[in-house]
């Protein structure tokens, strides 16, 4: 083998090792991530298994985050939270109320 190939060779072995130790880094960063966004998620169920649970602003900024990460890619549309009596909620009633059970008016 002449020297021009064994330099060569070397110069591939070293780009080689470069290009592997860049993909270790990558994929460390990449599992710390998931790491991260999988005890995330544990606490975020822990808040949310209550029997009745009321989605706080705290709850709310971790699933929005989730949601822009690409984690929560199933969440339905975001909707803040509206004040009772609040022109958005026009309409709209619980379950339960009386109003709830009153026909509608016909036309």
């Amino acid at each position: 083998m002449n020297r021009a190939a064994r330099m060569q060779e070397g110069y591939a072995v070293r780009q080689a090792r470069e290009v592997s130790i860049g993909r270790e880094d990558r994929l460390h960063v990449q599992m710390m991530q998931l790491r991260m966004t999988a005890e995330t998620l544990r606490r975020l169920v822990r808040s949310v298994e209550r029997k009745h649970y009321i989605t706080t602003p705290e709850d709310l900024e971790v699933m929005k985050r989730l949601h822009d990460e690409g984690v929560l890619k199933s969440m339905g549309e975001y909707h803040p939270p509206q004040r009772p009596g609040h022109a958005a909620n026009a309409g709209f009633q619980p379950a339960g109320s009386p109003a709830a059970y009153q026909p509608a008016a016909e036309n």
